[in-house]
């Protein structure tokens, strides 16, 4: 028997009432090769030739043929084990994709992205039956320049594909898969820290043993200014910190084991949803060791999606054959216009923020 998710099949997921919408759905464009490459403007046909005269595709698919896959899978031929190689780097690519639950996703097809930031009007407060100017709405720009390509490989030689089989192959394209995703959320991430740390928020208690009281803290303070935070991201090992927290474990609930497993585990009672990755840093100073989290809206971290995570076949010489998975992308922080003038109710509009020390 195969593996259901070879197959494309997938336990029914409902989620927890109490984290309806945490998770954000990370792949929107698709998962499987022909839905990325429609929704990409991309050929399908194209992608599924580059399989034709490549003697490693073949050979799985005659594995799979004896191996009980199904009819539909099978019909494809040779471009059968493509699916099941995309799915595989799917798979794998989804609990490393943490950053796309920290940005909002936009699908372009031309190589530059311009969104347009809104500077806030000023309505005049008049007397009955008077009436005065206003200032309208007016806006600037901001660009994303969508070159960034991020790419990984499985390539081997003939005498690897003749000795080697598919499900042993198939480990490397789960490899293939979580190198991509890494990167993009790297990217994502470096993007939410240069908007941390470009605001006047921060909030260092190098003195506290609880962590919560820095979480609770820099919120009110981003609030005060009229901004919306709604996550907090912190790393992997940093969140020790906060169990060790018991106002923390007693302002917490879990979601759905779906999230956890995704990097999203759950909200706060005080309307965040936590984060967690590796990818946020750690640094050290202070009393004992101090770490970095970084608070921000998922609505000002952009991405400009070009070509999602993608899997396509190649030959790159007589005794090298391969596939490659790449996502083509851009990422930065779109911050909402800075207001300085009065009345308060127009004060900045921050929406990030960084906690410099979290100390049990």
């Amino acid at each position: 028997m195969v593996a259901k998710s070879l197959l494309y099949e997938h336990m029914p997921f409902t989620p927890d009432p109490r984290s309806a919408g945490a998770t954000k759905k990370i792949f929107p464009f698709g998962e499987t090769y022909e839905e990325i490459a429609k929704a990409g403007n991309e050929n399908v046909e194209g992608i599924e030739f580059g399989v034709k005269n490549n003697p490693l595709f073949h050979k799985w698919f005659e594995y799979m043929r004896s191996t009980g896959y199904s009819e539909e899978i099978l019909q494809k031929g040779d471009a059968a084990p493509l699916g099941v190689v995309q799915s595989a780097v799917i798979d794998a690519a989804t609990p490393a994709l943490i950053g796309r639950q920290i940005s909002t996703m936009i699908r372009v097809d031309d190589i530059k992205l311009r969104l347009y930031r809104r500077k806030p009007a000023v309505g005049k407060k008049t007397a009955s039956g008077s009436r005065s100017a206003g200032l309208g709405a007016r806006y600037d720009t901001q660009d994303i320049t969508v070159d960034t390509v991020l790419e990984e490989f499985g390539e081997w030689t003939r005498e690897f594909v003749e000795d080697v089989p598919f499900p042993v192959a198939l480990d490397d394209a789960a490899e293939v898969g979580r190198a991509v995703a890494e990167q993009e959320s790297l990217l994502l991430f470096n993007a939410l820290r240069a908007a941390a740390d470009n605001s006047l928020h921060t909030s260092t208690y190098l003195t506290t043993t609880d962590s919560w009281l820095n979480v609770s803290a820099i919120a009110a303070i981003i609030r005060a200014d009229n901004g919306i935070p709604n996550y907090l991201a912190v790393g992997g090992t940093d969140m020790a910190t906060f169990w060790r927290s018991a106002t923390f474990i007693n302002n917490f609930h879990f979601g759905n084991q779906f999230d956890v497993n995704t990097g999203v585990f759950g909200q706060t009672y005080i309307g965040l949803k936590m984060i967690v990755s590796n990818q946020v840093t750690s640094s050290t100073g202070g009393s004992g060791t101090a770490n970095t989290a970084l608070i921000g809206n998922d609505a000002f971290i952009k991405e400009a999606l070009r070509r999602d995570l993608l899997t396509e076949a190649y030959t790159s010489s007589q005794n090298i054959f391969g596939y490659r998975a790449s996502i083509r992308m851009g990422a930065a922080a779109v911050k909402r216009w800075l207001r300085t003038s009065t009345p308060a109710l127009l004060n900045n509009w921050y929406d990030f923020g960084r906690i410099t020390a979290l100390n049990v």
